[in-house]
């Protein structure tokens, strides 16, 4: 396969190949760049190894100028809401890792407060569940909302349908009497 382009890279002029390049580069998200290594390869095309893996350096020490780049882009990119639905920024793997802390158990706790919450005459429940589906951003929250929902419905049927200590008390009281 590899073989194959090179031969046919070959019929191609020097200007020819820049365009090409420039046009994959664009058409490609920066985290699969930065995960490939494309801009060192551009940078310096012999890091590439027999295998046709970059070669990565075995400890790389980050400068405070470069962290703290890298955190302002961080905090750009979540201010975007990057971290949390289909982009070309940020790779689905590195939103995946910030999704840890919505599971079903922290929707369901969500739900349960704005059902129960006994808010003032100013606060609507209503007002709380748009605020709640607002910052369900990921599809994959979305439908953990709805399976948490189902449950709890569920949940709600099944205690209603199940007689209570009481009235099985008093039962019992009018059959001994």
């Amino acid at each position: 396969m590899v073989s194959e382009l090179r031969q046919h890279l070959k019929k191609y002029s020097d200007d020819d190949l820049r365009l090409i390049i420039a046009e994959m580069y664009k058409s490609m998200p920066k985290g699969l760049r930065e995960e490939n290594g494309i801009d060192l390869l551009l940078q310096d095309p012999h890091s590439v190894s027999n295998a046709g893996r970059i070669r990565k350096n075995q400890e790389q020490k980050i400068g405070i100028v470069d962290l703290k780049n890298e955190i302002d882009q961080f905090v750009q990119n979540a201010y975007k809401s990057y971290y949390y639905a289909p982009n070309r920024s940020i790779t689905k793997k590195e939103r995946s890792g910030l999704d840890r802390g919505i599971n079903q158990d922290s929707i369901k706790s969500a739900i349960t407060l704005v059902i129960n919450t006994q808010v003032d005459r100013e606060t609507l429940p209503s007002f709380l569940i748009k605020i709640l589906v607002k910052n369900l951003k990921s599809a994959d929250a979305k439908e953990m909302a709805i399976e948490a929902c189902e449950m709890l419905k569920a949940e709600i049927v099944e205690k209603k349908s199940a007689p209570s200590k009481k009235s099985m008390d008093f039962r019992q009281l009018r059959l001994w009497a």
